[in-house]
């Protein structure tokens, strides 16, 4: 096995998260880790009897079980009830409090949770599960050959970059600490032994009570497990990490503690660091937010004069021409009744434009609210809709039932889907009939694709993502009218529903359209 090599076991029933937290940890320099998955306890407790993971990433609250119970299992799986289990417990802010009960383990809140934060708690867990296999194994040394083996147990403890201390339940004798004591409090360790509380006098004052509750913790048999800071005699502060484990006799009495204390300082200065970008981060969005919305209220104002402003003289313009038209169309020769007929086309192909373009706006400001929709009640309200121009070109329109429901908003979703009906009817050939079959399929699970096809005049693949893009047009508009922002519209809405929309086409074969939206039906 790679020595750096760890095993983590994902124990979470919503899959995007689990995705998430692998990607975070395939990111990681410092270990090479092997992933499993779970999203059930019972099924990550069967992992863990397979093959037993160095850390357990674990959601709070499972389908089959709390973290509690999960805990409970496994620590009767693996007769552990000493050292703490490899376990960080995943909690959503309502079960914040519920996880302060596990005061024991670690947990982070799924909201709060970053890549760097997740690898430092899972480095710590790995670290602390390595300190406290050496200790395990320093603690039955001691227990079995402390005698005839303590130059062999020093030379081992020295050369650690943690505290081994071994002391009484009341700390009133300290009977050994490594030479990391004096690295890390830069006090002798002969003068912890001749003066078993003098440790304390370099605790932080504000941390002081805190240390004497841990103290209180271990006269009374418990485990203990508490950060603090010291001040070295130069002044300079340190974070540590202390732990102690209680030893007994073979009649249950307590008789030791041996503990473990380490220097985490680089570690909390790295979290600090962390910390203060996050609220850096969090006021250039907010300020980055309010940047947009001051944008979005210019936009709101220039949809607003497009909407009243542009449009009046335009339809005052189209209104002259019309009675133009009918009062003096007798007055004109041809050629004038042909200019008067392109101006009132033109006022309606610019009028066509500023409706799409105020469609197309309107899809980037609002807010969406997705919920499941019908696809058949939907459909059956754009076949009604768009009657006069099916009607008007023959269409032939088959729809495959039934369709699946989708998460959706629903104005949204017969928007787009009109408009990919529309467009199936235009590009034709002359003088065929337009034919269309919709139907909808799960192609990716969780996600139903609802295709539209025609029989129409095709596309070239190098065309394929140009045309959902605003104003682009593959043909003449003579040929077939458009104002170029149908597909771009069809494009907006499902990314704003959450959605993909594609197409398979090829020229002179009829299109494909999709767009896939998450399936509302299971």
């Amino acid at each position: 096995m790679i020595q750096n090599q760890k095993t983590v076991l994902i124990v979470d029933d919503n899959y995007e998260d689990r995705e998430t937290y692998r990607r975070y940890l395939l990111q990681d320099k410092q270990y090479i880790y092997r992933i499993l998955q779970a999203e059930s306890a019972n099924l990550g407790l069967e992992l863990c009897k397979q093959a037993k993971p160095d850390v357990v990433l674990l959601d709070f609250m499972l389908p089959d079980m709390n973290a509690r119970a999960f805990i409970d299992q496994l620590q009767a799986e693996f007769n552990n009830n000493t050292n703490k289990l490899p376990v960080v417990i995943l909690t959503s802010q309502q079960d914040e409090a519920m996880a302060d009960d596990e005061e024991s383990y670690d947990y982070l809140i799924k909201e709060k949770i970053d890549a760097v934060g997740l690898r430092f708690a899972v480095h710590k867990l790995i670290e602390q599960t390595r300190l406290e296999l050496e200790l395990e194994i320093s603690k039955q040394f001691i227990k079995t050959a402390l005698n005839e083996s303590e130059k062999r147990f020093r030379l081992f403890a020295d050369n650690l970059d943690a505290i081994i201390w071994i002391a009484s339940p009341d700390s009133s004798q300290h009977f050994y600490a490594n030479k990391a004591y004096e690295k890390i409090w830069h006090r002798s360790c002969d003068s912890l032994i001749s003066q078993p509380l003098s440790w304390l006098d370099a605790v932080h004052p504000e941390d002081y009570e805190r240390v004497l509750v841990k103290l209180e913790q271990q006269e009374s048999g418990q485990l203990t497990n508490i950060e603090y800071r010291i001040i070295r005699p130069d002044g300079q502060e340190r974070w540590v990490w202390d732990r102690g484990f209680p030893i007994r006799d073979e009649n249950g009495a307590l008789s030791y503690y041996v503990g473990i204390t380490e220097d985490i300082t680089e570690q909390k200065l790295a979290h600090e660091q962390i910390r203060h970008l996050t609220e850096t981060l969090e006021q250039q969005v907010m300020e980055r937010t309010s940047q947009l919305q001051a944008a979005n209220n210019e936009l709101e104002a220039f949809a607003y004069t497009v909407s009243h402003d542009l449009r009046a003289p335009l339809r005052a313009m189209q209104g002259f021409a019309e009675a133009l038209a009918e009062d003096y169309g007798k007055l004109l020769d041809e050629v004038g009744n042909e200019y008067i007929a392109r101006i009132i086309n033109s006022a309606q192909r610019l009028e066509n434009l500023i409706q799409d373009l105020l469609s197309y706006s309107r899809l980037s400001r609002t807010d969406l609210y997705l919920q499941p929709v019908n696809l058949n009640n939907v459909m059956f309200e754009v076949m009604t809709q768009l009657d006069a121009d099916l009607k008007a070109k023959n269409a032939q329109v088959t729809i495959s039932a039934p369709l699946r429901a989708v998460l959706a908003h629903r104005n949204t979703i017969a928007q787009v889907i009109a408009n990919l009906l529309t467009n199936a009817i235009k590009f034709v050939r002359v003088d065929e009939q337009p034919q269309v079959l919709i139907w909808s399929e799960i192609k990716t699970p969780g996600w139903v694709r609802l295709w539209v096809k025609d029989n129409g005049i095709g596309i070239k693949a190098e065309h394929h993502k140009r045309i959902f893009s605003v104003f682009e047009r593959l043909h003449g508009i003579e040929r077939y009218p458009g104002t170029g922002i149908g597909l771009a519209i069809v494009r907006k809405g499902v990314e704003r529903m959450g959605g993909r929309v594609g197409l398979e086409s090829l020229p002179g074969q009829g299109s494909s359209f999709w767009i896939e939206l998450k399936d509302a039906s299971r």
